[in-house]
């Protein structure tokens, strides 16, 4: 007898698919083989900045949000989980609006990508607090590790807007540098613009940080809905 362990209705059909994959090239569906390597990363990156005396300013730390933040803007810009299943032409059979099949597509992907930053940055934390007793160092690594959620739901969505203005992969080939510069300004404007005010107005890097957090959250959510 087939035993059925869980029931995915309608656009959550899309869910079952994406933990399908995710047990095949992971762990299980919600931790995958880059979550253990981003803890050894997060864990050395912190000896490192220890070892250099780099510990109190969090250089280290950053860098490793902005070689992710790189790595999403320009060498995934093209593609998303999203955009794979944009591609196939069943999605548009199934029943439910494009907003609850894209929220099924993401949520797992989300996920994973938010343990795997997590992960990261608390790792770095965690070393740096051990020897240091600086408890703001959790701070910034949770606030990092939101910032660069908030720019994997927009980046994301941007890319399945694109799918969706154009269909035609070649069509993407060809305006492929046209959209990767959208996405830089959909993504870059607001969050200079957000966090240049709240730095102006408030003197904090704090705040200026959870304005961009705030905006980036916003177009995500926007784009999905547009």
């Amino acid at each position: 007898r087939v035993q059925v362990e869980r029931r995915f209705p309608g656009s959550w059909a899309f869910m079952f698919n994406q933990v399908v994959k995710y047990r095949r090239t992971g762990i299980n569906e919600y931790v995958g083989y880059l979550t253990p390597l981003s803890v050894i990363t997060g864990l050395s990156t912190g000896f490192i900045a220890l070892h250099n005396g780099q510990a109190g300013d969090h250089g280290l730390l950053y860098a490793q949000n902005g070689i992710i933040a790189y790595f999403l803007l320009f060498m995934c810009s093209s593609s998303s989980p999203l955009s794979v299943e944009l591609a196939l032409p069943y999605i548009y059979t199934l029943p439910g609006t494009f907003f609850q099949k894209a929220l099924a597509i993401n949520t797992l992907p989300t996920l994973r990508f938010s343990l795997n930053v997590f992960s990261l940055n608390l790792s770095y934390a965690m070393i740096v607090h051990l020897h240091t007793k600086d408890a703001g160092v959790f701070m910034q690594a949770v606030l990092l590790s939101l910032l660069a959620i908030s720019l994997y739901l927009e980046q994301s969505n941007i890319i399945a807007l694109a799918h969706v203005l154009l269909p035609s992969s070649i069509d993407r080939k060809f305006f492929y540098p046209l959209i990767l510069t959208v996405e830089l300004l959909l993504i870059g404007i607001p969050a200079l613009i957000a966090g240049g005010l709240a730095a102006w107005l408030t003197q904090s890097e704090w705040f200026a940080e959870i304005a961009v957090l705030a905006v980036n959250t916003a177009m995500g959510i926007v784009l999905l809905l547009f």
